[in-house]
């Protein structure tokens, strides 16, 4: 960062002694004492708002109290040594006010406070609540965090004021150990009006570990991004194992709950605690809604490496990707390896979801619900052969549930019990296909439904596809049901053309060879 101003000061410590000195002005004070709040609260008056720098030199510098920084431009606080700012409370800099060129770089952050209040604030704070207040090129970068037994966050950003804004933000190469609350929180929750007021972030190539060491209450998050905000990054940063076992919530590792042209690209998340969703995309709430707040869109989950696994005793509340309330999105190219859900979509509609390795070891691999429509789930890679009974590797779920398609995907199913699509509860018109090549399969309990329904199954010569159980159809029972070769669109002889009298009068223990290999048998209604 460019910093224009010609004003810096030195500070070291030798025992209890700090001395700040003056290299650049020479109108300035050398500052002494033993409390670095009343020195750095000094150099701060002395620099007004035009700003200038601080170097700290290697060693331990003790907080009384938390700076309240307002309004200066141009202001770095950096160590090349890892100095250390401890504090007994939960915030060390407070900013607010409109100012611009912001740098803190290379300093360790630690607070020894013990407190079970939840704090929403953090070791770095800022609240831009001014009505008009513009916060601008914010830069934090090669520190670390902690502060393991008191419920606060590390960082926490806040633009709330009518017409504030926080702009073109990046956190950056930092390291967030044992944190009590969140690592990162960036927040804009004044619906009135609804208004952008936070935008142009990047938080990228962090590593965050235990994070929510103490946290029992409100579920949290490593990274969280809420309210209207728009065009931001979250990449390549690596979170592992928060803390999660002392409470019964489930935490999220990235949590999008309102951000609007948002990357979340080749970020690692990885935990073996207790319960765990790896990226979220949170609800909308009733209060959110009235106001009239943007619906979640425009949304990249790519490249991602999502490991979880968990004591919780339910699995479906470990869920790699949980994404709710979102028009537009893109998830492709991620690594899911989970013993709970790899997917769970809510009210999420005009997705792609495609190009994922996915593997579960219980529960579905993908589960739609609440209203998902219009989703197309292709040439992903699904695995649920370790997995126990559940209803579908991808289920349909909810009359509200229409429209998607899942075409081109590849499986390795259960060595028993193959249950590939399911629409249930009333889903229908979702069409399914199964892609690659089995000796044989066999389509378990599939309900058919009124509509468009389509299963795509390609098998090799002389495989075969059985139907053990009665399929239900639900629908017209006068309706034809039918299985055709794909290269030709002849029917087959077996099943061919049935037209049942009532429901689920498909026979059991029906089956039917292929003609040739790589042929598709299709079930069309």
């Amino acid at each position: 960062m460019d910093n224009s101003s010609s004003y810096v000061y030195i500070v070291n410590i030798n025992g209890s002694t700090i001395t700040a000195t003056a290299k650049l002005g020479s109108s300035y004070t050398t500052y002494t004492g033993s409390d670095m709040y009343t020195i750095l609260n000094n150099i701060i008056t002395a620099f007004g708002p035009n700003g200038g720098s601080v170097f700290f030199l290697a060693g331990s510098y003790s907080f009384s109290n938390f700076l309240n920084i307002t309004g200066i431009s141009n202001f770095k606080i950096v160590s090349s040594t890892g100095a250390k700012l401890t504090t007994g409370l939960n915030k060390i800099f407070l900013f607010s006010g409109t100012f611009s060129n912001l740098e803190i770089a290379g300093l360790r952050f630690e607070s020894i406070r013990s407190n079970t209040t939840d704090d929403p604030d953090g070791m770095i704070t800022f609240a831009n609540f001014g009505t008009s207040d513009i916060e601008n090129n914010i830069y934090i970068h090669d520190c670390y965090f902690t502060n393991p037994n008191t419920k606060a966050n590390a960082i926490k950003m806040v633009s709330e004021g009518a017409a504030s804004m926080i702009s073109n933000i990046r956190i950056l190469y930092n390291q967030f150990i044992s944190i009590g609350r969140m690592g990162i929180e960036i927040q804009n929750h004044n619906y009135s009006p609804v208004k952008v007021r936070i935008q142009n972030f990047k938080i990228d190539n962090n590593y965050l570990y235990d994070v929510g060491t103490i946290q029992t209450g409100v579920s949290v998050s490593c990274i969280s991004v809420s309210g209207t905000i728009t065009d931001g990054q979250i990449n390549y940063n690596s979170i592992r194992d928060m803390r999660m076992n002392t409470t019964t919530n489930t935490y999220y590792g990235i949590e999008n709950a309102g951000a609007i042209r948002l990357n979340t690209i080749g970020n690692l998340i990885s935990s073996s605690t207790y319960g765990f969703t790896g990226i979220l995309a949170s609800g909308t709430d009733s209060s959110q809604v009235s106001a009239g707040i943007p619906i979640k869109r425009s949304w990249i989950v790519a490249n991602n490496i999502i490991e979880l696994a968990g004591s919780i005793t339910d699995k479906t509340k470990i869920r790699e990707i949980d994404i709710n309330n979102i028009v537009g999105y893109s998830i492709h190219d991620n690594i899911i390896v989970t013993d709970g859900v790899a997917m769970r979509l809510t009210n999420a509609s005009y997705g792609i979801i495609h190009q994922n390795r996915c593997k579960v070891l219980a529960g579905n691999v993908l589960y739609l619900q609440g209203g998902s429509t219009y989703n197309k789930i292709n040439f992903n890679l699904l695995d649920n052969s370790g997995a126990g009974s559940q209803d579908g590797m991808i289920s349909f779920n909810d009359s509200n549930t229409v429209g998607n398609r899942a075409i081109g995907n590849s499986w390795v199913p259960q060595a028993s019990g193959n249950f590939y699509f399911t629409n249930n509860s009333g889903a229908v018109n979702n069409t399914n296909s199964i892609s690659g090549y089995f000796k044989a399969i066999t389509i378990n309990d599939y309900n058919i439904s009124e509509g468009d329904d389509i299963l795509f199954v390609n098998i090799s010569s002389g495989g075969q596809i059985h139907f053990p159980n009665p399929i239900a159809y639900i629908g017209n029972a006068g309706r034809e049901i039918s299985i055709y070769n794909e290269n030709t669109l002849n029917a087959l002889t077996l099943l061919d053309n049935l037209k049942p009298s009532t429901p689920s009068s498909i026979p059991a223990n029906g089956s039917a060879k292929a003609r040739s290999n790589g042929s598709a048998w299709i079930i069309r209604l």
